[in-house]
C-alpha cells in the first residue's frame, strides 16, 4: 500500500512539473520594463552667458515590470538631470528634467550627454 501511495505522490509531482514547463514554453514573455524616452536630444538654441535654461523630457515605463531609474548624471559639472519619479509602473511616466547653466562655460557652439541608467535590459543607459 505504501509503494502504491509513493507512486501515486511522485506520478503527481512530475505531472505538475511537466504541464509548469509546458505553460513557460508556449510563450510566456517574462515581465520585463521597457522605458520609452519622448526624445532623445534637445537643441536649446542661443543662450544669453551667464542664463540659464531647462527642458522636460517625459518616460514612460511601456513594459510589464516595474522600472527602475537607478542613477542619473551629466557629461558636464554646468548641468544637472533630476526626475519627477525614480520608480515607475507599468504605464507610468516620469519627468526627466536637465538644466543648463552658462554662467562658467565659453562662448560658442557646445554639447552636453545626459545619462539615465535603468533596469531595462534592452537599455541599461539611456544617453
Amino acid at each position: 500500500m505504501k509503494l502504491y501511495r509513493l507512486v501515486i505522490l511522485l506520478s503527481m509531482i512530475v505531472f505538475i512539473v511537466s504541464f509548469t514547463f509546458a505553460q513557460a514554453e508556449e510563450g510566456h514573455k517574462p515581465q520585463e520594463p521597457k522605458a520609452v524616452i519622448s526624445v532623445n536630444a534637445w537643441d536649446f538654441g542661443e543662450i544669453i552667458k551667464g542664463k540659464a535654461v531647462s527642458h522636460i523630457f517625459n518616460i514612460t515605463n511601456q513594459g510589464s515590470a516595474i522600472l527602475m531609474l537607478s542613477r542619473m548624471y551629466s557629461s558636464c559639472a554646468c548641468s544637472t538631470i533630476s526626475a519627477s519619479s525614480k520608480m515607475l509602473w507599468p504605464g507610468d511616466s516620469a519627468e526627466i528634467t536637465i538644466e543648463y547653466d552658462s554662467k562658467e562655460e565659453p562662448l560658442g557652439s557646445f554639447s552636453k550627454d545626459f545619462y539615465i541608467e535603468t533596469n531595462d535590459p534592452l537599455q541599461k543607459e539611456i544617453k
